[in-house]
């Protein structure tokens, strides 16, 4: 058997538990065949796994490693808010095995955890094993002990399968009945999930193989074993995500921001980063190394802006494309290892794009190469977690003043791009075609007179002025 139909065999099974492993894996089995057949049949596995879902869906807009470098990210938040949450907790009530949970129970070591061993399949016998071995007293039950145990907990802590649009979660069958337990005995119930586990829609229940129960046979005895229940929004006091230990109420508003985000794009070069003073002493050097004159800033720098290859035939009045090609590489390389020190922050811009990250997705977009870019930004001391994509002259066909990297940045991210923010006429150019609203920033070389020429929809002096206008 190949490796994608042993992980499809290892979830339908249930030997990988827990929704962020069965994502997890389910990546890497999508990894080994990227295609919608795969998609299908991972999804129809374990219906009951919204994160499966979700993750697959970014997996094939994106790519598999940014899609678990999200998980990571997201795992690290979880971790940062359960450590708040676990700190000076005593007794612990938990059901069946989340991983998201047992890493947060791991960061107190005095505690006492109660949990059920979880019938008929036991995983709950899973998080009493990896507790115990990092040294947490543990007392596992069985699960028609829960009530005196219950009571005897400080505080319940579920993981998540699925949180609906309308709070209810969706976790092993009894965490409800547990759930309702907890609420009438006045004891916090407390979900530990990703918010990748947030489902829009409606989340069938899995019933399994009435086998896994009892094997007998007899006329008029049915066995009915639903693998999954539903713990009501209300009996719920707080989730623990990557968003923050937060209300049921302020979860969903704040997932339904991040899925109703707008996409605004970004020029990079004048833009966001002063960086003409790196290109130009990197292009002068790549000149020089192939016996060209060195030229004078503004006689490179006014070039930028247009697709790299254009630039360079400009500034050194050659057409051979091996000769474009070498001063290309040479400038990259002098970039990248001597001239990024040069690069600035356009002043104010971080907290603009701070602010604006709370409704809109950011991308950036330009004529320099997809690498050229994060080296550009990172040494301009940007914290790259603000930007949401980055598109270079090497990620489409026809880059700036075409609208190719508008409207691919669109179609990764599942939404139309609402602007395009930049300091040159390509800039401009690019959004018209792209047919989007272009607001021109006087941040560059370029004048008033001039990008007025090409009719941005509005012209701003700095990027402050953007966050009146969006």
């Amino acid at each position: 058997m190949d490796k994608f139909n042993q992980i499809c065999d290892d979830i339908k099974s249930l030997k990988i538990q827990g929704a962020v492993n069965v994502a997890r894996k389910g990546l890497e089995a999508y990894s080994l065949r990227p295609n919608k057949a795969s998609i299908r049949k991972l999804l129809s596995l374990r219906p009951t796994e919204p994160m499966l879902r979700n993750v697959l869906e970014y997996a094939e807009r994106f790519s598999v490693k940014d899609v678990e470098k999200l998980i990571e990210k997201h795992f690290e938040k979880i971790l940062f808010y359960g450590k708040k949450f676990i700190k000076g907790r005593k007794r612990i009530f938990t059901h069946c095995h989340s991983s998201s949970v047992v890493n947060v129970l791991k960061l107190n070591k005095r505690l006492k955890v109660f949990n059920t061993e979880t019938r008929p399949l036991f995983q709950g016998r899973k998080t009493a094993e990896e507790l115990s071995k990092v040294g947490i007293d543990v007392v596992n039950i069985v699960d028609s002990a829960a009530l005196e145990y219950i009571k005897k907990s400080d505080a319940v802590v579920f993981g998540a399968d699925a949180i609906l649009q309308n709070g209810d979660v969706i976790n092993k069958i009894g965490s409800g009945m547990y759930a309702e337990i907890a609420h009438n005995h006045g004891k916090s119930v407390y979900i530990i999930a990703d918010s990748l586990k947030f489902s829009e829609r409606v989340v069938k229940i899995e019933h399994r193989i009435p086998e896994e129960i009892w094997e007998k046979s007899m006329k008029r005895l049915k066995v009915d074993n639903p693998a999954f229940g539903i713990i009501k929004s209300k009996y719920i006091t707080k989730i623990i995500s990557d968003l923050g230990i937060l209300s049921v109420g302020d979860f969903l508003s704040e997932v339904k921001k991040i899925r109703n985000k707008k996409l605004i794009c970004f020029d990079m070069d004048n833009t966001l980063v002063h960086s003409d003073r790196a290109h130009v002493y990197a292009f002068n050097k790549a000149l020089e190394d192939y016996g060209f004159n060195k030229l004078a800033f503004m006689a490179v720098a006014k070039h930028f802006g247009k697709p790299k290859e254009e630039c360079i035939k400009a500034i050194s009045g050659s057409n051979d494309n091996e000769v474009i090609e070498k001063i290309n590489k040479k400038h990259d390389e002098y970039l990248y290892s001597e001239t990024k020190r040069y690069v600035r922050k356009v002043p104010g811009v971080e907290s603009v794009l701070k602010k604006l990250s709370r409704n809109y997705y950011i991308a950036v977009l330009s004529n320099c190469s997809h690498k050229n870019i994060e080296v550009i930004l990172s040494a301009a001391g940007y914290d790259m977690e603000l930007f949401d994509l980055i598109i270079g002259n090497d990620d489409v066909d026809k880059p700036k003043p075409w609208g190719d990297e508008i409207v691919k940045a669109g179609s990764l991210m599942g939404v139309n791009s609402e602007y395009m923010v930049g300091d040159s006429i390509y800039d401009v150019m690019a959004a018209h075609k792209a047919k989007v609203k272009s607001i021109a920033v006087l941040s560059g070389h370029y004048t008033r007179d001039e990008l007025e020429k090409e009719k941005p929809f509005k012209i701003i002096k700095s990027l402050r002025g953007l966050l009146r206008i969006v």
